[in-house]
């Protein structure tokens, strides 16, 4: 719910992300802001900030700009971000799960739908055989759970299904029940030559982190991956 409504904010108005950069254009380090918002102080991001480090200009997508984003949604359960990109306007979506009860449940309750949502069954550990097909946005909600094999093979995933075109992305947002499971995530996108940036989400907005010093258990972790801008 928390994705899809920073989706809709950056579609209509932008979405509220600050990073180190942005903060200074308002003429208030970032380090303040995030001691204003949580209460205590807390280490200064590295530099280059997050948006530079990425090469996009928003950590949040608009998937109806440049024709329309392709969108893959890994773990979709109801598909309800998945769902708002389509009703945004993205030129494709693909709505998938490792349930095939889901996806069908998905397949039969949108029926009506025009030919642009489709739904698969998709398993994470597989090399499937259609991985030549890339996608400009991946996203996953609630795929970092410290009981689920997700934080090992949803980076795989994402560097076979992520296309290398400018502006193309991976956003996973979980709420963090084990920050070793979100250290695992970030190594291992790292790992498959993918440029991570983490954001803490409070309500609709969310503020630039270190990849070291990860919010704390309890805390709403977004995590943006990019391939470097050399091999977009």
């Amino acid at each position: 719910e928390t994705l899809a409504k920073m989706l809709i904010d950056e579609t209509k108005s932008g979405a509220k992300i600050w990073s180190e950069a942005n903060a200074m254009q308002v003429g208030m380090p970032l380090e303040m802001l995030l001691k204003r918002r949580f209460g205590v102080d807390v280490a200064t991001p590295p530099s280059p900030t997050a948006l530079e480090w990425l090469g996009v200009e928003s950590a949040i997508p608009d998937v109806t700009a440049s024709g329309g984003a392709s969108v893959l949604e890994v773990g979709a359960g109801v598909g309800l971000t998945g769902l708002v990109c389509h009703a945004l306007g993205a030129s494709s979506v693909l709505l998938t799960d490792g349930e095939e009860r889901l996806v069908e449940a998905l397949r039969a309750r949108h029926t009506d739908c025009p030919g642009t949502l489709k739904f698969a069954h998709l398993d994470w550990h597989a090399d499937e055989s259609d991985s030549a097909e890339r996608f400009d946005l991946i996203i996953g909600c609630e795929v970092l759970h410290p009981a689920c094999s997700g934080e090992v093979h949803v980076p795989a995933l994402i560097a076979r299904k992520l296309a290398k075109v400018a502006g193309a992305r991976a956003m996973l947002l979980s709420d963090v029940r084990s920050v070793q499971t979100c250290y695992t995530a970030v190594h291992a996108l790292a790992m498959h030559g993918l440029r991570v940036a983490a954001f803490q989400i409070v309500g609709r907005e969310g503020f630039q982190v270190r990849l070291d010093s990860l919010p704390a258990v309890g805390s709403q972790l977004l995590l943006v991956a990019t391939w470097a801008p050399a091999d977009a």
